[in-house]
């Protein structure tokens, strides 16, 4: 009932009303009066042991936000996420009441949800939900372990790269910590999935941090390392593409440019993965706006790339 409820909660609301991103008018008060109805029934849904009923409750939290937007959330969050961390650190009623904690399906997907949630609110609270953060991703230690799944790496590092997305600037401090652990990943022998989320949150550190040229440095040594993996392995080679277009951009005098771009725009378009798409362009457009001559000289190359992106290419909004 109580997420039926929030899938209703747009009734209440004008024709008109809008939100933006980390800001939203104040909502009416029948709504206002409704939320705080919820926010008591998930309170008593929290303390539940029925796992699927929890679930759908923190999954509807994300929905609410994303429906109404920050203002129904953003007064909420210290509870929503305490009880997000509390599912993360395996400490929720559902979990604690146990005989033996062993890991199944419908874990792993509420543990999916959960992240999902996470994402949710950054996309809508923006730096409102930053302050909560610290705690969260502290609770990601218990996944980058080597007894953790592949699957849950992959899930911790893609939420991580999701929301320095959403929350651009305000990822800088969290750059240092969630390098080191990306590049613990950067190894032939790590699984691609794992290894395209790794590339995408070097890229978010390299993008909103302020690392030093040795640590560059560091990321290309690893880059150089996985250029010479199987060239079957697509994902892989799209990622890395990504994250060496990023180091372009970020460090433009560390590596001889001239030798990199050709590279990137041979490659284009990506095999398998099309986000990595975006910052790739970007990396050209900029040297095409300085009139790089190794593009001037591929402009017949690049103009035929172009036009096969648009037409016919798997391309996000983003890159057209």
């Amino acid at each position: 009932a109580v997420v039926q409820s929030v899938s209703g909660m747009m009734s209440l609301l004008d024709e008109d009303y809008l939100w933006k991103k980390g800001d939203g008018p104040p909502l009416p008060e029948p709504v206002q009066n409704a939320l705080e109805v919820v926010y008591v029934q998930y309170s008593k849904i929290m303390e539940l042991e029925d796992q699927s009923i929890v679930r759908a409750a923190i999954e509807s939290m994300g929905k609410l936000a994303l429906l109404v937007g920050p203002a129904a959330v953003a007064g909420k969050l210290p509870q929503i996420c305490s009880w997000i961390g509390m599912i993360l650190s395996n400490q929720a009623k559902f979990q604690l009441n146990r005989e033996s904690f062993e890991e199944n399906e419908e874990d792993f997907t509420t543990f999916n949800v959960v992240l999902n949630v996470m994402v949710e609110l950054a996309k809508t609270c923006d730096k409102l939900f930053v302050p909560y953060l610290p705690d969260l991703f502290n609770c990601f230690s218990l996944y980058f372990t080597e007894d953790s799944t592949d699957e849950h790496k992959e899930c911790c590092l893609c939420t991580i790269m999701e929301v320095a997305e959403e929350i651009e600037e305000s990822f800088a401090p969290f750059c240092e910590p969630f390098l080191a652990v990306s590049l613990n990943f950067m190894d032939p022998n790590t699984d691609d999935n794992i290894l395209q989320y790794a590339c995408g949150c070097i890229g978010q550190a390299l993008l909103y941090g302020k690392l030093p040229e040795a640590v560059a440095n560091e990321i290309w040594s690893r880059v150089n390392l996985l250029m010479d993996a199987d060239s079957s392995r697509s994902l892989l080679f799209d990622s890395l593409y990504g994250l060496i277009a990023q180091l372009v951009l970020s460090y433009p005098n560390l590596k001889p440019v001239d030798q990199i771009l050709p590279i990137l725009v041979r490659n284009l378009p990506l095999r398998v993965n099309a986000n990595p798409s975006a910052v790739i362009y970007q990396c050209i457009f900029r040297y095409l706006e300085a009139g790089h001559p190794t593009l001037l000289e591929m402009m017949p190359q690049i103009i035929e790339l172009f036009i096969v992106e648009i037409c016919i290419g798997d391309i996000t909004e983003e890159t057209k």
